[in-house]
């Protein structure tokens, strides 16, 4: 049970930070912000790191943490820490402790269950952001159809 449970987790975890890749890439790509791109790269390159046990993890994850905060700020100013923000940290500081093998079984489980949600929550504003992207390029008439459908 298990291991199906581990499994399970994996292909949930996968599929999720590939939408939240793809669906920051486009998001970028037609003008929109880059910030859900980066911290999708950030969350990708954090587990693969972790699943290395890499000799070097604590560093990288401060550095990533910083690179973060960066980013947030870059992108939101002053009003960086809103509640869709903070889905982002959340899944970073369950993906850190997560894969620092310092929790009990009984925590583990809770921070992975909380770790899904968040992600399934940046899944969720990511695709707001991109259908609230479409309809402002709508508005634009000006007969160029990659405004219309959201695509260069």
């Amino acid at each position: 049970m298990q291991q199906f449970q581990m499994i399970l987790f994996k292909i949930l975890l996968f599929l999720l930070l590939s939408y939240c890749l793809l669906n920051g890439a486009y998001t970028a790509i037609i003008g929109g912000s880059p910030f859900y791109f980066f911290s999708s790269l950030l969350l990708i390159f954090q587990i693969l790191l972790s699943a290395k046990n890499a000799a070097f993890y604590k560093q990288i994850t401060i550095f990533s943490a910083m690179l973060l905060c960066g980013l947030l700020y870059y992108q939101y100013n002053l009003d960086m820490l809103n509640a869709s923000n903070f889905q982002v940290f959340a899944s970073f500081l369950c993906i850190h402790f997560i894969y620092s093998q310092q929790i009990p079984p009984k925590n583990l489980i809770l921070l992975k269950i909380i770790l899904i949600m968040c992600l399934i929550l940046l899944t969720i504003t990511q695709y707001n952001e991109l259908i609230a992207l479409k309809a402002y390029f709508s508005s634009l008439n000006n007969g160029e159809s990659w405004q219309e459908f959201g695509a260069l």
